[in-house]
């Protein structure tokens, strides 16, 4: 299993992702209909893996958040806890595509 770069991760100049702990660019994002580029560096310099593995999470982001908006809809209502299983195994399911 290959692990993305460790973060936090913090927005630099509205469209750049970046990793100040490794001083990494994770992606850039761009308004000519490519929402994210992550980047890749020659094996030499980059860990192709680890740059897949930051892919992985960057396609995740909508459905985590998604899946968050509904957690925590769930939570505060009053059936919350007979449907929180229910949102486990998808937040499971979702972390091992992304971990794989």
């Amino acid at each position: 299993m290959s692990k993305f770069t460790p973060g936090p991760w913090e927005i630099v100049g509205a469209t750049h992702v970046w990793s100040p702990s490794e001083k990494a660019n994770i992606a850039s994002c761009s308004a000519l209909r490519t929402i994210s580029y992550v980047g890749y560096a020659p094996p030499d310099i980059g860990d192709i893996d680890e740059t897949a593995a930051n892919a992985r999470l960057i396609a995740a982001a909508p459905e985590m958040a998604e899946l968050l908006a509904r957690y925590l809809k769930t939570a505060d209502s009053p059936l919350g806890m007979s449907v929180l299983a229910d949102l486990d195994s998808e937040a499971r399911s979702l972390l091992a595509r992304i971990n794989k």
